[in-house]
C-alpha cells in the first residue's frame, strides 16, 4: 500500500474517531475506503481527499452491515462475475439498513409502505371516491393507483440532489453523475440499482442510509468523473471547495 492510500486510511480513521465512532466501525470504514481506492487507482494524490466523503464516516447500527459493505467493496476489486455471490450480501445489507430485517433475523413489515394503516385507509378512500368507474373496477384501480402513488412519492423524496450531495458531497455528486457516461462494467451499478428502488418501498425517514450500500459504486463513479473531466489534483480541490461553498449557500 503506497503513501496516498495510507494517508486516505488514516485520514478516514481520524475523522471516524473524532466523530466518536466505535473503533471497529472506524477501522472497517477506513479499510473499505482504502480497498476501493486501491481498485480504482493507487497512485493519485487526489485519493486522500476521498476520506472526507460522509458515507465513509457513517456508523451503522449493526457491525454486520460494515462487514457486508466491505464484501461489496471486494466485489468491485475482484470484479465478481458470479452475481449469486455478490447480490445476496447487497440485498441483506439494504434490508438491515432499512430496518426491514433486524438481527437476529426478524422481519419488520411495518417498515414497508404497503401494509400500513395509512396506506389501507388511502386505498379505501380512493375506492369509495372512484364513482366514475364500474363497481368491479374500483378496488383494482384504487390499489394500483394508490400503490404507484405511494411508492413514487416515497421514491422521489429520496432521489434528490440534496440527499446525494449530503452523503457524497456536492462536487463528488456532480463528478459521479459525469462518471455514469464513462465506459465501465455496468454490474458495478448493482448496489445502487438495488438500493434506490427499495428506498421507495420503506418508511425509513433517513433514506440516505441506503446509499451506504452503494458507497463503493459512488466513489468509483466519482473517480471516473474525475478522469472524464481530466481534473488534476489542484483542479479537483478547487472544484470540491466551490462545491462546498455552493452547498452551504443553497442548503443554509
Amino acid at each position: 500500500m503506497n503513501r496516498n492510500l495510507l494517508l486516505a486510511f488514516f485520514a478516514s480513521l481520524a475523522i471516524n474517531l473524532v466523530l466518536h465512532n466505535p473503533i471497529a466501525v472506524s477501522i472497517l470504514n477506513s479499510f473499505s475506503l482504502s480497498l476501493v481506492l486501491f481498485a480504482i487507482n493507487n497512485k493519485s494524490s487526489v485519493l486522500p481527499l476521498f476520506a472526507f466523503i460522509p458515507l465513509y464516516y457513517f456508523a451503522p447500527r449493526y457491525l454486520a452491515i460494515s462487514f457486508l459493505e466491505l464484501f461489496i467493496s471486494l466485489g468491485l476489486i475482484f470484479r465478481f462475475r458470479i452475481f449469486l455471490l455478490w447480490i445476496p450480501p447487497i440485498i441483506l445489507c439494504i434490508l438491515l439498513l432499512g430496518s426491514i430485517v433486524n438481527l437476529p433475523f426478524s422481519f419488520d413489515h411495518e417498515r414497508l409502505i404497503l401494509p400500513t394503516t395509512e396506506y389501507k385507509l388511502a386505498i379505501k378512500r380512493q375506492s369509495d371516491e372512484s364513482l366514475y368507474l364500474p363497481y368491479k373496477l374500483r378496488d383494482p384501480f384504487a390499489v394500483g393507483f394508490g400503490t404507484a402513488n405511494s411508492y413514487l412519492t416515497n421514491l422521489f423524496s429520496f432521489i434528490t440532489i440534496y440527499n446525494f450531495s449530503q452523503t457524497l458531497l456536492f462536487a463528488n455528486f456532480v463528478l459521479a453523475a459525469a462518471g455514469l457516461f464513462s465506459k465501465f462494467p455496468k454490474r458495478f451499478l448493482i448496489p445502487l440499482v438495488l438500493a434506490i428502488p427499495l428506498a421507495g418501498a420503506t418508511k425509513q425517514p433517513d433514506k440516505t442510509l441506503f446509499l451506504f450500500t452503494a458507497r463503493s459504486t459512488l466513489v468509483y463513479l466519482t473517480w471516473l468523473g474525475i478522469n472524464k473531466l481530466n481534473l488534476s489534483p489542484r483542479r479537483y480541490l478547487i472544484f470540491s471547495f466551490l462545491g462546498l461553498i455552493f452547498s452551504l449557500y443553497v442548503w443554509i
